[in-house]
């Protein structure tokens, strides 16, 4: 579908968003996603936070399973 990415102020307020669609071949999306966050305007220790529908296994950080997608067993 669509993967969105976004810089939030510590109020949790959006200061600035970006999306693109999300590429079935899970190699080709980390590129995509390599490129739409390099785009983005961070600052020097930035955090992360990921939204994932799916089966997950949060220790140890792997997506098992995902509805609309066909990636099993790949890192967060």
């Amino acid at each position: 579908t669509k993967t969105l990415v976004a810089t939030l102020s510590d109020d949790g307020v959006i200061l600035e968003s970006l999306k693109f669609p999300t590429n079935q071949d899970y190699d080709q999306f980390l590129h995509d996603l390599g490129e739409t966050i390099e785009k983005l305007k961070l600052d020097e220790g930035y955090k992360v936070c990921a939204g994932v529908s799916g089966l997950l296994d949060r220790k140890l950080g792997v997506v098992h399973a995902l509805g609309n997608l066909p990636w099993k067993d790949k890192s967060i």
